[in-house]
């Protein structure tokens, strides 16, 4: 590797009863321990992490079978922990590529018609677009059906909280047009439509997802995930289940044995005759080390892309509405007393400050403090948190996980929530493809300063934390992992240039040269 890390041959007689099995010696170790500085040196013994400190005292550790790693003054930090990203498989059929995310209605019409002409009958095409192919007037299920009226054409959102689709589409997926939307869904392109009409959103798109799934493709993609997460120095992620069950979650990571830890956390469907239940399948045992199922997500809002997250004032462009919550009052305390009753922790989707305002005063009139204040409730994205709502999220206990890459979507007070004691995770939001899962682009954007050099966000200290002991405190395992200190798992990255130094604008272009998961190297970069 570039400025390779030294593999030194030591033989040297320890005292210890157990010498280390691997020792990190010359480095600069981040911590991560609250109120403890930078160290040089690290031993592991099994598992676990066995001591820190200057490299001459962890050398001494060293026995005969021990191997030793120069670091060559490389920085050293806790394993990164994505504390929410997704599995989004690749549909069947043709995949439509428009060039970008949020491609023009004519664009979109003219992939189509071009696809359509040279597929097979009933050959199934999808694409990914934005709101303003979604918005535009002429693009709508009724010109799918007209461009290609013998083959089902799907488009999704690129959050993907809505669909579009025509009617052989709706014959493939098995859609009885005379249905109303499943509980938390809606009909059309405003939302409001009271029946079919080809545009779906929230759980009435996301659930129609999980028949389209290429499965051929899945193992492989499942593969290069925990393979890109690893070359990132990721070792931890908690995957959100959706739009793909928790039980073939398990099964597709006990087929790649993945090298990393994953939190599969299950996300619940609905129908038209009510809420589902979160499903907890068994771990086979050549993963159980690393792998678990527990918590619970809820979808209770959609994006501003859609026009789908609630919000206290109507959107721009539409001033008669602003945006739904999936769930009446009645349903979301519901799911709060299931998820008291069963000790499970609660994540709930919440972006618009509508929604976030209803999910605190709801926490409030259930039990507030007493009850939910260590049970760690989970606000995904956390856009609607404006800074009046901050003392009540403190102290109903409230984990905020943020998404620096949707920062843009709404001015939330990243720089205040720690500040104030609020315990801020990072997650990525990713759909599993790998450049989306950089840690370092959104170490940067979370990181950012104004001209004067005032910090807008987080010190790049205060983001690793975010990164590392923040989201295990949000999983319930700080105890275990998330901080290099005697006890903790050996959960470790050796990174390929110093992110506390180098420029802001060279942050993305870091990677792990070292990434250890419970003292097992999983990842190391070629010379």
């Amino acid at each position: 590797m570039a400025r390779g890390l030294l593999l030194l041959a030591l033989g040297c007689w320890s005292l210890h009863a157990q010498a280390p099995d691997l020792i990190l010696i010359n480095g600069r170790v981040f911590t991560g321990a609250p109120n403890q500085s930078l160290t040089e040196a690290l031993a592991i013994t099994g598992h676990r992490i066995s001591a820190t400190g200057a490299s001459t005292s962890i050398s001494r550790l060293a026995g005969a079978a021990t191997e030793v790693i120069d670091l060559q003054g490389r920085l050293v930090i806790p394993g990164l922990n994505d504390a929410h990203i997704h599995f989004i498989p690749e549909f069947v059929g043709k995949k439509l590529d428009f060039g970008s995310n949020n491609p023009r209605c004519e664009e979109v019409l003219r992939a189509i018609n071009t696809a359509a002409a040279n597929a097979k009958p009933q050959e199934v095409i999808t694409g990914v677009f934005g709101p303003s192919a979604l918005f535009s007037p002429g693009c709508s299920p009724a010109q799918l059906d007209a461009i290609a009226p013998s083959n089902p054409v799907l488009l999704r959102t690129f959050t993907p909280h809505a669909a579009m689709m025509n009617h052989s589409m709706a014959r493939y997926l098995g859609i009885n047009e005379k249905d109303p939307p499943v509980m938390g869904g809606f009909f059309g392109k405003n939302m409001r439509s009271a029946q079919w009409d080809g545009v779906v959103h929230e759980l009435a798109a996301i659930e129609l997802y999980t028949r389209l799934v290429d499965h051929a493709e899945e193992p492989a993609r499942m593969a290069a995930m925990l393979e890109a997460a690893a070359h990132w120095g990721i070792t931890t992620i908690q995957l959100m289940s959706a739009p793909t069950d928790p039980k073939h979650l398990v099964t597709l990571l006990a087929a790649t044995g993945s090298p990393i830890r994953v939190r599969v956390i299950p996300f619940v469907y609905t129908t038209t005759a009510g809420r589902q239940r979160p499903v907890y399948p068994p771990i086979p045992p050549n993963i159980a080390d690393r792998i678990r199922v527990d918590g619970v997500k809820w979808l209770l809002d959609g994006t501003p892309m859609e026009h789908s997250a609630a919000m206290s004032k109507p959107y721009a462009d539409d001033p008669a509405w602003s945006g739904a919550i999936n769930f009446p009052d009645s349903e979301i305390r519901a799911i709060l007393d299931e998820s008291r009753r069963a000790g499970t922790q609660l994540m709930v989707h919440a972006i618009g400050d509508r929604t976030t305002k209803t999910v605190l005063s709801l926490l409030e009139h259930s039990g507030g403090a007493g009850v939910w204040g260590a049970r760690r409730v989970r606000i995904e994205h956390g856009n609607g948190i404006s800074p009046d709502l901050l003392p009540q999220v403190r102290k109903l206990g409230v984990v905020v996980v943020v998404n620096p890459t949707h920062m843009s979507l709404a001015g939330q007070p990243n720089r205040t929530m720690p500040d104030t004691g609020i315990p801020l995770a990072i997650g990525t939001d990713a759909e599993g493809r790998t450049a989306g899962m950089n840690p370092f682009l959104n170490i940067m954007l979370i990181s950012k300063s104004t001209g004067d050099g005032a910090p807008v966000n987080l010190t790049r200290e205060e983001a690793i934390a975010a990164y590392t002991r923040t989201s295990a405190y949000a999983e319930f395992e700080e105890r275990e992992k998330g901080t290099l200190e005697a006890g903790k798992l050996a959960d470790i990255a050796v990174l390929s240039q110093d992110i506390l130094k180098c420029s802001l604008e060279d942050l993305p272009k870091t990677q792990s040269v070292l990434t250890i998961v419970g003292g097992k190297i999983v990842y190391r970069a070629s010379k």
